[in-house]
């Protein structure tokens, strides 16, 4: 497998601006402390590079407007004869990551490093006997886990704890070996026949059985919105329907249980219906009128955050996708069907 020492320095430590940009907000980032850090671990060209565009990152904007920056800056680098090779990557790759560091997102950071790394080190001609879905180099995907793992639990790694977990702490995590595509193919192939025979108990006389959920967007006088940490993460207030309960009543009882916030109902948004799974979500905006936000058997932690806050702390995608939904009024009401893949 080829590999490229430099663009996995780079990844790492983006990465890891990442994780301390949720913790303390991009102007507390030293620029230089991580210009430091590259210089040591990659080069001094691709240091100087991504120093100049957290620079620049800092000042705020559309990235489409400091891209251009970026861009001219890259072309420059592109005319020094003196590059290496591995270097032009790591600075040509180490713009269009920074791209989605701006965005705050961790999980969208690391899905975008690791496609980056599959295209940069993938070996195409792997014999039958090594046919391996590519991972990322053992240290690399160990680091990474290590920082999503802590940005999860929403806890803080300053450099030194950083510095320690990639030099060699790593090594002291213990991992199930790679599955062969083979392997794979059989899992998948089980999960197949588990998902047919979980349909035929669910279908009954062509009847099938639906579920329904709700999910509550909660906002306060602020414009804050209100969020429950669970087994998911953070998250909006949601959960399904009981037997004989209405949707709406369903709806006051989950931010009930969940946040301890009495609310009343606005409006109705729309409705996510996972059509493998027959679940529909039907999705509320609310207010509260009464009640304190406080942790309960369902929630681990529970608070009002501003927009940015909350997009920065919900992890998962789809989850990010109903609260923009329901707060696009233009769209009401929607209907958006999903597969599961």
């Amino acid at each position: 497998m080829k590999n490229n020492p430099m663009l996995n320095e780079v990844v790492l430590e983006l990465c890891y601006l990442v994780h301390r940009i949720r913790r303390t907000g991009p102007l507390a980032i030293s620029e230089h402390e991580i210009e430091s850090v590259l210089s040591k671990a990659a080069s001094k060209n691709v240091a100087r590079f991504i120093k100049d565009g957290i620079q620049i990152m800092k000042r705020g904007g559309m990235y489409a407007y400091w891209k251009k920056y970026l861009e001219s800056n890259l072309l420059e680098y592109v005319r020094n004869p003196e590059l290496s090779p591995e270097e032009l990557k790591a600075i040509h790759y180490s713009m269009y990551m920074l791209e989605y560091c701006s965005h705050g997102d961790l999980e969208e950071v690391v899905r975008h490093c690791r496609l980056i790394l599959r295209e940069e080190n993938e070996d195409h001609e792997r014999s039958e006997d090594m046919d391996y879905i590519y991972e990322e180099p053992v240290r690399v995907r160990r680091v990474l886990e290590f920082l999503r793992a802590r940005d999860y639990a929403n806890e803080a790694i300053d450099r030194e704890e950083f510095e320690a977990f990639k030099s060699s702490g790593w090594e002291q995590i213990v991992e199930t070996p790679a599955l062969s595509r083979k392997e794979i193919q059989r899992l998948l192939g089980e999960h197949d026949q588990s998902m047919r025979m979980m349909r035929e108990e669910v279908v009954k006389g062509n009847e099938m059985k639906f579920l329904a959920s709700v999910s509550v967007i909660v906002l306060n006088g602020q414009n804050e919105i209100l969020l429950a940490k669970g087994r998911r993460g953070w998250d909006m207030p949601q959960g399904y329907v009981e037997e004989g309960e209405s949707i709406r009543q369903a709806a006051v009882r989950k931010v009930k249980e969940a946040t301890g916030v009495d609310m009343e109902l606005d409006k109705f948004c729309g409705i996510f219906y996972n059509v493998t799974r027959g679940i529909s979500n039907h999705i509320f905006t609310g207010k509260p009128i009464g009640g304190t936000p406080e942790a309960s058997g369902e929630s681990e932690d529970v608070g009002y955050f501003t927009m940015e806050e909350a997009r920065k702390k919900m992890i998962w995608s789809d989850f990010k996708e109903r609260v923009r939904r329901a707060l696009d009024e233009s769209s009401h009401p929607f209907l958006i069907e999903l597969w599961d893949e």
